[in-house]
């Protein structure tokens, strides 16, 4: 998954360790932490 240059089409980011941590990303482990917030955010409106 680290190869994979189209992360935000293909969804490699939401792969996270079995005890729930982040986990590491090619663009950083923070960005991963938002991007997954971020979708987290977006389906809580959505399903309100």
């Amino acid at each position: 998954m680290a190869g994979n240059p189209v992360g935000l089409i293909i969804p490699c980011h939401r792969v996270i360790r079995k005890e729930g941590a982040v986990g590491e990303y090619r663009w950083k482990s923070e960005r991963k932490a938002c991007m997954i917030g971020w979708e987290r955010a977006r389906r809580d409106i959505i399903s309100a």
